[in-house]
């Protein structure tokens, strides 16, 4: 794994490919390069919960199944009980903390990263939201994921 995945304890969390694992723990939908999704893994990591939790990577399927419960699709999306997904990045922390009794605020690791890269990454996108619009955004967004162009990759 890359040091930054080491950093985020990706090396602990089990992954899970088949979603009729029964005996998995609560299923994680996670999407690469999506920075709330850092955030709850950071979160996790650093309140040592990798055991509650699968990870699973984004895929049409997971795709599918977050809409049919959900209503629409997002990431992270945390699945609290079958067929019921949560998907904001802070209700999905809170729910775990509060579950597990955790303080945040107790949590050295993850308080640097929300009020430092987290923090200053969320005022660098709102910023070039309202001065440039959303199309100017998103085309930085995807310059960052190596996209080119109007159809991508």
């Amino acid at each position: 794994l890359r040091p930054l995945a080491r950093l985020f304890f990706f090396d602990r969390l089990p992954f899970c490919t088949n979603m009729s694992d029964a005996s998995a723990p609560r299923r994680l939908f996670l999407k690469a390069q999506c920075p709330f999704c850092a955030k709850v893994v950071a979160f996790i990591g650093a309140a040592g919960l990798a055991d509650k939790v699968t990870l699973e990577t984004d895929s049409e399927e997971n795709r599918e199944y977050i809409q049919k419960v959900a209503g629409k699709v997002g990431f992270p999306a945390l699945e609290t009980e079958p067929d019921k997904v949560m998907l904001e990045s802070t209700d999905i922390i809170d729910f775990l903390a509060k579950e597990s009794d955790v303080d945040t605020e107790k949590l050295p690791l993850y308080d640097f990263l929300m009020e430092g890269v987290l923090k200053n990454y969320s005022i660098l996108s709102r910023h070039v939201r309202e001065r440039e619009g959303a199309e100017a955004y998103l085309a930085i967004i995807k310059a960052g994921r190596g996209e080119t162009g109007r159809g991508g990759k």
